[in-house]
């Protein structure tokens, strides 16, 4: 064993002792106190002289030895560890599921520390003044296109009357012509007709005359020939 060479099992007082026999000369020291063991006091080691003078000894020597020599383990604050056997879990060696709940952090919670939200702040406020911006620009120009839109109808209006009153007038205007040429025509006509009837006098006038003259004429011829006679 390669262990066997060092020493390892043996009395701490046979390894002292081949240590120092071992050892160089400069590297041997002065000899160990001897440990004291579980049962030894330190009062055994003292001379009753030494004893005498030092009274806490006679404490120590009227104390039982189990209450001087035994050492009182300190109780665990640990909970107790139990190992997990194969059939203890209730998974039967299975995977855990997605859904499976994921066990929580206790203790005491710390709050996060506050965030400087001003600089979120004035930029949703800005935000908010350009979309208010944008929807009175919109309105504005929606309102002015609708003033325009309301400006070229009432435009078209006019202009829509205007041609009416044109036509109208136009048409009003033609009608006079056309009356004033019918009347025209009628006093025209009025006129050849008096013209008419102002020749056919004459013509009767001048027919009348003329038989007149014959009727006088025979007249004269047949009274010239009743002056002869036979």
């Amino acid at each position: 064993d390669k262990y066997s060479d060092a020493g390892v099992g043996a009395p701490i007082s046979d390894l002292d002792e081949d240590y120092a026999e071992g050892a160089p000369p400069n590297k041997r020291g002065a000899p160990k106190p001897r440990r004291l063991g579980k049962n030894h006091r330190l009062s055994d080691q003292l001379t009753p002289a030494e004893r005498a003078l030092d009274p806490s000894l006679d404490d120590e020597l009227s104390e039982p030895p189990t209450a001087r020599s035994t050492h009182r383990v300190p109780a665990s604050k640990t909970a107790p560890v139990s190992t997990p056997t194969p059939g203890s879990t209730g998974l039967n060696g299975r995977p855990p599921t997605v859904g499976a709940s994921v066990p929580r952090r206790r203790g005491r919670t710390e709050e996060a520390p506050k965030k400087d939200t001003s600089d979120a702040m004035a930029l949703r406020a800005l935000m908010a003044k350009t979309q208010e911006t944008n929807t009175a620009w919109m309105m504005d120009k929606r309102a002015s296109k609708m003033d325009r839109e309301e400006a070229k109808e009432r435009s078209r209006d006019v202009e829509r009357k205007a041609d009416q009153d044109l036509v109208l007038k136009l048409a009003e205007a033609k009608e006079r012509q056309r009356e004033a040429d019918r009347k025209a025509e009628r006093e025209e006509a009025q006129l050849a007709r008096l013209e008419e009837a102002r020749r056919y006098e004459a013509a009767q006038a001048r027919q009348e005359q003329s038989r007149q003259a014959y009727d006088a004429a025979m007249l004269a011829i047949l009274g010239n020939l009743g002056a002869r006679g036979p």
